[in-house]
């Protein structure tokens, strides 16, 4: 099993390659340097890399077989493109600033840009959370439209990308879709599932829950870097979860997968999953995460296997 996060750094200048190393490493991922024609030819290199970080060199029609395989290799994961100031990139740069999944950054230099860097792998980090919420998501619900998956991945890759957000809202992940209001609404008629409104208030409860517990933070810190209140999170909880889920949550503190457990076994009760049933599941997925060690399960009380919780690491 993997003990850290590896990322594929395909970027020719030495000097950037050194920045990349360090805010990858404060991060407690492992750089892993590739070339282009790794990635371009599905070298096994790569097979272990969850997330890219690109120079788009060779700056030409290979850079799109270069990004393809990468997306062949790694659906959904997140790609940072780390991109020289050359006049040959910019016709690149308009052909995937935008797309899901994809970050974008100019290389400058100087004492700013290792800030920066360290910036930009929070965010990597963030969409690699999201990109795993979405995977236990449409894993654990069954029966799921193509609408409603759709649905799924788009509420996550809005309120993973976004800043200074307070929310999703139905109207805005049905403008995403390109389908109507009611279209949106009409989906949700056909399964026991919550209203489109509650539902992306689950979404956000989840990516907020689901963050803080990869990174180490408090729900709270992550919500208010997200731009939201203390008190609309506090607000989620107290509205989604029952009370005794509320008090569970209030004994569940500090780092550990416990809460998010516990959100996401309640979000599958609201789905129409028996209690039971959501439980098991929500500890199923649960047990494909990558610990950072040799895995040995320690049952607890909520009927999840963990081990040391210090060491937990997102699987992709």
């Amino acid at each position: 099993m993997r003990s850290t996060i590896e990322i594929a750094c395909c970027v020719r200048d030495e000097n950037t390659l050194r920045r990349l190393r360090q805010a990858i490493g404060m991060r407690g991922a492992h750089p892993v340097e590739v070339s282009w024609s790794d990635i371009a030819y599905g070298r096994q290199v790569i097979d272990s890399c969850s997330v890219l970080i690109y120079d788009l060199a060779p700056h030409d029609r290979r850079t799109s077989r270069v990004i393809g395989q990468f997306r062949a290799s790694v659906p959904g994961g997140p790609i940072l493109l780390y991109v020289p100031q050359v006049p040959e990139a910019g016709p690149l740069l308009d052909q995937y600033a935008g797309r899901p999944g994809v970050l974008v950054r100019l290389q400058c230099g100087g004492d700013f840009e290792s800030r920066r860097l360290q910036d930009d792998m929070g965010r990597l980090f963030d969409r690699m959370c999201g990109h795993q919420l979405e995977k236990m998501i449409l894993n654990s619900v069954p029966g799921l439209s193509d609408r409603l998956n759709e649905c799924v991945s788009v509420a996550i890759q809005m309120i993973s990308s976004r800043n200074g957000s307070v929310g999703l809202s139905t109207a805005t992940v049905a403008g995403q879709m390109e389908i109507t209001l009611r279209t949106l609404q009409r989906a949700f008629d056909h399964r026991r599932f919550p209203k489109p409104k509650e539902f992306l208030t689950w979404i956000t409860l989840l990516y907020v829950t689901a963050v803080a517990c990869q990174s180490f933070q408090s729900p709270n810190k992550v919500a208010k870097r997200m731009g939201m209140h203390k008190t609309t999170i506090d607000r989620m909880r107290r509205r989604l979860l029952s009370p005794e889920r509320l008090e569970s949550w209030r004994k569940y503190s500090g780092p550990g997968p416990r809460r998010f457990e516990l959100v996401f076994s309640a979000f599958l009760e609201a789905c129409g999953l028996d209690d039971n049933i959501a439980r098991n599941q929500a500890s199923n997925e649960l047990s494909r995460i990558d610990w950072g060690q040799e895995y040995n399960p320690l049952c607890t009380d909520s009927g999840i296997a963990i081990s040391n919780p210090s060491c937990l690491r997102l699987a992709l």
